[in-house]
């Protein structure tokens, strides 16, 4: 009657380590995520200092030439 249409398998030897692969590829990626939002809450932390802890500007005269 009709053609028949196959679709392709993949090989089990190599499946196992592709699925490995891709799995500490899908962690690494995880683990980067979780770095960089880790990063951007330290970025909008609010850092409580004491008085006496501010570092005190240093005295600049303004030299225009």
């Amino acid at each position: 009657m009709g053609a028949r249409l196959e679709l392709a398998k993949p090989k089990t030897n190599d499946d196992g380590l592709d699925n490995n692969r891709r799995l500490e590829a899908a962690k690494r990626r995880l683990q980067e995520r979780y770095q960089e939002a880790e990063n951007a809450k330290r970025q909008r932390t609010i850092q409580v200092m004491e008085l006496g802890d501010i570092p005190k500007p240093k005295h600049q005269t303004d030299n225009l030439w």
